[in-house]
């Protein structure tokens, strides 16, 4: 289809079922908060049953996600979509929302890690020219937070593997055919508008469906660029 037919088309209604069953795995400092703002209004307006943390705005962080953990109110026990944070554990979702479709999104590393270190304020104790580098080339800063905030390998922590894990090359390989198996979609925050145009196709949803207003943007004083020597550092000392 030539790009002036898909522009005509663009706004269509779909021809198909929406999907209401929906299992998101949301990473952190990816642009997760925008896009489980799209979902979470997608099943509010469609009155879906949202499986949500008791405390908090994510289920723990310490353990896989374990059904046990979903708020339990007025005895519900069909769910519809799960949007929270929760570390990916396929068997108890799949228990907890049968025949759900399964996203996630994912974002460049050392982008992902630049906006956990700004917002995780990792670098408060840190009062040299360029924190980020004197972070990632002495253990002493990255040892006192990768048990909080999983500075090894963040999002494959969310995706189900331990730290120690994520630091073995075969695990992580195994890890990775598996998800490209597991998950249906995986969007990436480099191409959020590319990506939100496949998850429309995936779910049956319309383009009304998918609009959206960026949530959580850091303005720009608050964010640092990584220098030849810092990526490097990074690259070397966080393993991602």
């Amino acid at each position: 289809m030539s790009p002036k037919k898909c522009l005509e088309h663009f706004h269509d209604p779909p021809k198909c079922q929406a999907k209401n069953k929906l299992v998101y795995i949301k990473t952190h400092k990816t642009g997760s908060t925008t896009l489980a703002s799209i979902l979470e209004r997608f099943g509010y307006t469609g009155n879906l049953t949202m499986a949500v943390p008791e405390i908090r705005h994510g289920f723990p962080r310490t353990n896989l996600f374990n059904r046990s953990m979903v708020w339990k109110i007025d005895n519900i026990s069909s769910f519809d979509m799960l949007t929270n944070h929760a570390r990916y554990n396929r068997p108890e979702l799949d228990a907890l929302i049968p025949n759900a479709t399964y996203i996630t999104i994912l974002r460049h590393p050392l982008a992902q890690f630049e906006s956990m270190f700004g917002f995780f304020n990792w670098g408060r104790h840190i009062h040299t020219k360029d924190p980020i580098a004197t972070f990632v080339n002495d253990p002493k800063y990255i040892n006192a937070t990768i048990y909080g905030r999983a500075t090894h390998n963040s999002q494959l922590f969310d995706l189900g593997l331990s730290l120690k894990q994520t630091l073995d090359e075969d695990t992580v390989n195994k890890k990775i055919q598996s998800l490209n198996k597991e998950m249906d979609l995986v969007l990436i925050t480099e191409y959020f508008d590319e990506s939100l145009l496949i998850l429309r196709d995936l779910l049956c949803w319309s383009v009304d469906d998918i609009l959206y207003i960026s949530n959580g943007v850091r303005s720009l004083h608050l964010r640092r660029n990584f220098d030849r020597g810092c990526q490097k550092g990074n690259t070397e000392a966080m393993q991602i």
